[in-house]
């Protein structure tokens, strides 16, 4: 009858932490998403013009189905090189530089579908600041509209571009570049030689 107590007693306490672990989880992968576009920390940046300095790839999320920017050789779901991507659109996961480096398509949710090269001097003005939050991460997203006749009315993150490191990063005000928030905040900041300010 002990045993039988004993095996019950584990198999209820088995159950609990197993939910109390499915409860955890759940809470931590609930994300937030929240317009920031008008916060004194951001603001600043909507409706400013930012001018591409280096060519970049136009790539579309698999899952998301969004469009983001990024320069090239930044990550194995996207060409190493313009030249590279240009010479076989269709088939750069097969590159022999792709080969060189063990890598071969990309599979899954990783397989990022680039659909342009968009040329330095693009402008891209920017509309919207979006923070997604989970309870232990935050991105930032900053949507743009690109100044290009083929793709000006798709809404693109440019964040990719503007990150200075993963994840922590800060915005300086174009008259007053040293100004910033509280340096543990995650905001967005032009790059020298690869998007700045339009001059205009």
């Amino acid at each position: 009858m002990k045993k039988f107590l004993l095996l019950c007693l584990l198999i209820i306490g088995g159950l609990f932490l197993g939910g109390c672990h499915i409860i955890y989880l759940h809470l931590c992968d609930q994300a937030t998403v929240k317009d920031i576009s008008h916060e004194p920390r951001v603001e600043h940046l909507i409706g400013r013009c930012l001018e591409i300095k280096q060519d970049v790839f136009l790539f579309q999320f698999p899952v998301t189905n969004t469009y983001a920017l990024e320069v090239s050789g930044s990550s194995t779901a996207l060409p190493n090189s313009i030249a590279e991507y240009r010479k076989d659109p269709q088939n750069w996961q097969s590159s022999d530089m792709n080969a060189k480096q063990g890598l071969g398509p990309v599979q899954g949710y990783m397989k990022m579908k680039v659909l342009a090269v968009i040329p330095k001097g693009t402008k891209a003005y920017v509309f919207q600041i979006k923070e997604r939050s989970t309870l232990y991460e935050s991105f930032v997203k900053v949507y743009a509209y690109l100044d290009d006749p083929k793709y000006n009315n798709i809404p693109v993150n440019i964040f990719y571009l503007l990150k200075k490191e993963y994840g922590r990063v800060t915005i300086p005000y174009p008259e007053e570049p040293e100004r910033t928030t509280m340096g543990s905040e995650i905001i967005p900041y032009p790059q020298p030689g690869l998007i700045e300010y339009c001059d205009e």
